[in-house]
């Protein structure tokens, strides 16, 4: 007689199986649900079919298609509350009514701002602006001393202080 899978009759079976579907380490499901890891193992090779890892993987990318909808819904939105603010700003400098023409236009700058941040998370979300691969740069300057001249106060009308000709400054860049 066969042995028994314990994660077949876990109280919490599929979401050990969807950790397990989802790539995490056998040692990370076995502490989170309190199994070994060579039951985790077993029950993967033999009771996690091909199909429901497929399953699984359809589901993520439904999850992650319809929150881009959702993204392009909102820039939509935004498109035509842009358009209305136009037409209100045309309407209102027609007719000289400078207030509400200002107005107009602090809606559109605001409309505009929430469509920058829906097109940005549009191209995070299908990888449109590189930012998976792509190195980043960070530069740090750090200024160790600078040189003082007894009784000469900094003054606004005196030139900016060229840093990079100190040897007191450091400048690196790096690539995280």
């Amino acid at each position: 007689m066969g042995r028994t899978c314990t994660i077949c009759y876990h109280p919490l079976r599929e979401k050990v199986e969807g950790a397990l579907l989802a790539g995490k380490s056998y040692r990370h499901v076995a502490l989170q649900y309190s199994v070994s890891t060579a039951a985790l193992a077993r029950h993967r090779s033999d009771h996690l079919t091909p199909s429901l890892a497929e399953s699984h993987k359809a589901m993520e990318t439904a999850r992650a298609t319809t929150l881009l909808e959702d993204v392009r819904s909102g820039e939509n939105r935004a498109e035509r509350l842009y358009q209305h603010a136009e037409t209100i700003l045309a309407k209102a400098l027609q007719m000289q009514d400078l207030k509400v023409a200002l107005n107009a236009v602090k809606v559109a700058v605001g409309v505009m701002a929430e469509a920058r941040g829906y097109l940005e998370l549009r191209g995070q979300l299908s990888d449109q602006l590189g930012e998976r691969n792509a190195p980043r740069m960070t530069t740090t300057i750090n200024v160790l001393s600078m040189p003082r001249v007894p009784g000469a106060p900094i003054r606004a009308s005196d030139p900016p202080i060229d840093l990079s000709r100190l040897p007191a400054v450091q400048v690196a860049h790096k690539r995280d």
